[in-house]
C-alpha cells in the first residue's frame, strides 16, 4: 500500500537532514507523477501539525537577519558566504513548497500536486548550489543565516490566501529581481559553472512566482475578495517592502503580475519610503 502524500510530505517537512530532505522530496514528486488525478491521498481529516519550526540541520547557525556576518565579495570568503546564502534560501524555499502543499491541503488537489513539485525543484536547486559551494572549499553550514523566509511561512500558516499573498508574490518575487544583478557579479569573476546553475533557478522561480499568482487570484475569486485592493492592504498591515533596487518587471510579468498591478505597487512603495522619510524628518525636529 502507498504511503500517503500527506505522511511523506510531513516526514520530508520535518527532516533535518539536508540530503534526505532532498530524496523525500523527489519521492513525494514521484509520487504524484504516478497516481491518476484526483486519487492522492491527502488525508483531509487528520490533524494538521502547528511546528513552529521546519526541519532544519543543526549547522547553519540560525541569527537574526541583522546579525548576519557581512563579507567581502571579492574574498574567497566572501564569495563562498554568498554562494552560501543562495543555498540557504533554496534549502528554506524546499520548506517553504512542502509546508504548503501539507498545510493546505483542502483546497483542490492540483495545489497540491503544484507545490509537491516546487518542492521537488526546489531541492534540485540546493543540490546544484550546494555542489558549487563545495566547487569553493566549503559546504553548507559553514556561515550563520537567518530564518526571514521560514517567519513568514509559520506567520502565515493559517491562510492560504495570506501564505500565498506574502511569499510567493513579495519574498519570492524579490528573487526574480536580485538574481539578474548577481549573475553579472558572478559572470565578471569567469564562474561560469555558478551562472548555469543561477540561469536554471530563475527559469524555474518565474513559475514559482507564476503558481502563486495563479492561487492567489483563485482564493481571492473563490472569498469574492478584489485581489489587488487585498494585496496592497496585505502590504501596508505586514509592512513589507516591495521594491527595493532593481525591479525586474518583466520577469513579473511573466510570472502573472499584470502591469497595472505594478504600477500600483512602485507607487505604493513610494509612498511608504516618502512616509518613513517624513517620520524620520519629523524626530529629527
Amino acid at each position: 500500500m502507498k504511503m500517503s502524500i500527506a505522511a511523506l510530505l510531513e516526514s520530508t517537512l520535518l527532516s533535518c537532514i539536508p540530503d534526505e530532505k532532498c530524496a523525500l522530496s523527489d519521492a513525494a514528486q514521484q509520487l504524484c507523477l504516478q497516481t491518476p488525478a484526483n486519487a492522492l491521498q491527502r488525508d483531509e481529516t487528520a490533524v494538521i501539525k502547528d511546528f513552529r519550526f521546519a526541519g532544519h540541520p543543526v549547522r547553519p547557525m540560525l541569527v537574526p537577519p541583522a546579525k548576519v556576518k557581512g563579507r567581502k565579495f571579492t574574498t574567497a570568503e566572501g564569495y563562498a558566504a554568498l554562494l552560501h546564502a543562495v543555498c540557504h534560501i533554496e534549502f528554506n524555499a524546499i520548506n517553504l513548497a512542502l509546508d504548503a502543499a501539507y498545510r493546505f491541503r483542502l483546497l483542490p488537489e492540483e495545489f497540491t500536486r503544484d507545490w509537491v513539485r516546487i518542492a521537488a525543484e526546489e531541492a534540485h536547486h540546493f543540490q546544484l548550489m550546494r555542489q558549487r559551494l563545495q566547487a569553493s572549499g566549503y559546504d553548507y553550514g559553514d556561515f550563520s543565516a537567518h530564518n526571514h523566509l521560514w517567519d513568514m511561512a509559520y506567520k502565515t500558516a493559517f491562510d492560504p490566501l495570506l501564505r500565498m499573498a506574502l511569499v510567493p508574490r513579495v519574498l519570492e518575487a524579490r528573487g526574480l529581481d536580485v538574481t539578474p544583478g548577481m549573475r553579472t557579479k558572478i559572470a565578471q569573476k569567469g564562474d561560469d559553472a555558478t551562472c548555469a546553475v543561477l540561469d536554471i533557478i530563475y527559469r524555474d522561480e518565474v513559475g514559482h512566482v507564476q503558481v502563486g499568482n495563479y492561487w492567489y487570484q483563485y482564493l481571492c475569486r473563490l472569498r469574492g475578495l478584489e485581489p489587488l485592493a487585498l494585496f496592497r492592504r496585505l502590504l501596508s498591515r505586514y509592512d513589507l517592502f516591495i521594491f527595493r533596487g532593481y525591479v525586474n518587471i518583466d520577469a513579473r510579468e511573466q510570472a502573472g503580475f499584470s502591469r497595472f498591478e505594478l504600477e500600483m505597487l512602485e507607487n505604493f512603495e513610494q509612498n511608504r519610503q516618502s512616509n518613513v522619510h517624513n517620520w524620520r524628518q519629523a524626530l529629527q525636529n
